[in-house]
């Protein structure tokens, strides 16, 4: 499914032709799911499918997509260098499950190492608790994929090489959390063949229930990790003071803490938590009921 892509913010006119385009090349033939679209939330997936003729992005909140767009065509390169005749570069491979097509691209397989790479184009600060969950699943996925071919491949090891879009060497001198340089190499757990398997037909069943549910009009709506869920935070501070003493799940865990400290001088700050995603990533949460009734003050 191409994006449909709106300019409301009036980028310059060759610029926003070039979003385009580049977006524009997308293609998973005439398979039913890609990789990607299979590890994504169902009831988004549903709801994008439903209103394909409807749904738009404006070019502007495309840009960080577009500089990972744009680090993977130099990086096509990598198939053109004489070095690198034992290497699969940007090849897309398919399996039949349940009666679906299902897709997946490569980014990079390294024959010698038996190594499925992928390159990603990411913020410092998310990948420092390690790979996303995503980020296993997709690569296991493809792997799955890839040893279901009518070719011999052994494919012993999966990983990501991350580019970290905004990296801060300020932020990395602060923080011992915070990537040290600006690319980070992660191996990422493979899983058994079985186990794989069954997440796959897992993954589709899902995906299939979700399109009927949406497209009976039943209430549905994502998981809390699938939405970016974080609860409310009550942050204790001090008088003048920009950063929290200490946080709190709970109001009651709060007041028990300001009251057993010294008051004076001490507040409760309540910090709002928020669906990350569905407020700010997803194009169609005018669509999903379940959203809709979050915004209904009551």
């Amino acid at each position: 499914m191409n994006k449909k892509i709106t300019n409301q913010y009036d980028l310059p006119h060759h610029f926003y032709e070039g979003i385009n385009k580049t977006f524009d090349k997308y293609d998973r033939g005439e398979a039913d799911y890609s990789v990607t679209e299979l590890i994504s939330p169902p009831h988004q997936k549903a709801l994008q499918n439903l209103h394909k003729d409807e749904v738009s992005e404006e070019a502007i909140d495309l840009i960080w997509a577009l500089l990972g767009t744009s680090v993977h065509q130099v990086l096509e390169n990598i198939e053109k260098a004489p070095e690198e005749i034992n290497s699969i570069v940007e090849q897309r491979y398919e399996v039949m499950r349940l009666g679906k097509c299902i897709t997946g691209q490569i980014d990079l397989f390294d024959k010698m190492t038996k190594t499925i790479w992928d390159w990603k184009v990411t913020s410092g600060w998310s990948a420092t608790h390690g790979p996303k969950a995503e980020w296993t699943a997709q690569l296991n996925l493809l792997r799955l994929i890839m040893i279901n071919q009518n070719v011999n491949w052994e494919i012993d090891e999966l990983k990501i090489l991350c580019i970290y879009r905004d990296w801060s060497k300020n932020e990395a001198k602060r923080s011992a959390d915070y990537p040290q340089k600006q690319v980070g190499v992660f191996s990422i757990d493979v899983w058994d063949n079985t186990y794989a398997e069954e997440y796959l037909l897992e993954r589709i069943n899902s995906h299939q229930e979700a399109y009927e549910a949406c497209r009976a009009n039943k209430q549905e709506n994502c998981t809390k990790e699938e939405r970016w869920h974080k609860d409310d935070i009550w942050a204790i501070m001090k008088n003048g003071a920009k950063r929290a003493t200490k946080l709190f799940g709970t109001e009651q865990e709060a007041i028990a803490y300001v009251a057993d400290a010294s008051p004076e001088g001490l507040r409760i700050e309540q910090r709002p938590g928020a669906d990350v995603r569905c407020d700010n990533y997803c194009n169609v949460n005018k669509y999903c009921q379940w959203y809709q009734n979050q915004q209904t003050p009551f």
